[in-house]
């Protein structure tokens, strides 16, 4: 046996495969509890071009033309990423037709969310569609480096910001805040992947009479609990929202991390 593969991309199996040698491979497919018969159709598709896994950011304002990263396998000039995967860095004319998701199954929670689909390659060397949403603001890509809050990412208000959430750390971020001005903070993660638990942390930075910086706590949001489809189309989710009336002229910290994988 070379591979097996087993709910790799939204339920359905992913095997990639690099030949040691020419020959006939043997390809076996089945349902994994073995039931069968007329509810039970697939499709196999066998194919030689790129397999993308991962884009950022994950969103793009229409009209405008935006680089993004690609991590994937197999991918024309891709070089090593350091998690087994490869990785190039494209710019796509992102268009201003927006369409709803069709390249996976969308739950109720997700149904509203508009965007595009984006395929690397023509052809028979085509990859696979990914689904890119619209953003009505400017698109930031997380650093990387903000784990810690001194680390914490600068941000302009309005934007947006695609990242990846890191096993056992978190991400840290800063915006100005003006007082008595209110302000949207929103996670948009287990809508968009299914996979994820998010949670948000905001606290703001100012300084007292002597010059001292002083950190305070502003609250955490967690589940969206309110489904306004009922039972059988729910729209409660697992994303955080939260908003923030200034008090007075500060610097606001967020902490985004995933309850899955960090504490």
């Amino acid at each position: 046996e070379v591979g097996r593969a087993r709910e790799s991309v939204g339920g359905d199996p992913l095997l990639e495969l690099t030949a040691n040698s020419d020959g006939d491979y043997l390809l076996r497919v089945s349902d994994f509890q073995a039931r069968g018969g007329a509810g039970y159709q697939y499709r196999l598709m066998l194919r030689k071009g790129p397999q993308l896994d991962l884009i950022l950011p994950l969103s793009a304002r229409p009209g405008t033309k935006q680089s993004f990263q690609i991590y994937g396998r197999n991918l024309p000039g891709g070089v090593p990423s350091g998690d087994g995967l490869e990785r190039i860095e494209v710019n796509v004319d992102v268009p201003v037709q927006s369409q709803r998701c069709r390249s996976s199954m969308m739950k109720p929670v997700s149904a509203g969310m508009k965007g595009f689909h984006y395929r690397l390659g023509q052809g028979e060397n085509a990859s696979n569609t990914v689904f890119i949403t619209h953003s009505a603001f400017p698109v930031i890509v997380d650093a990387g480096s903000n784990a810690a809050p001194d680390d914490a990412q600068h941000l302009p208000v309005p934007c947006e910001v695609g990242g990846i959430f890191q096993a056992q750390s978190g991400s840290w971020f800063s915006f100005d805040a003006k007082k008595g001005e209110s302000y949207v903070v929103e996670v948009i993660s287990q809508r968009l992947t299914g996979v994820s638990d998010p949670v948000l942390s905001l606290e703001k930075v100012s300084v007292d009479k002597d010059g001292n910086q002083v950190v305070a706590k502003i609250g955490n949001a967690d589940d969206e609990g309110k489904s306004v489809g009922g039972r059988r189309f729910p729209t409660n989710h697992r994303d955080p929202s939260y908003i923030y009336k200034a008090d007075a002229d500060l610097k606001v910290r967020i902490r985004i991390r995933d309850n899955y994988v960090t504490s």
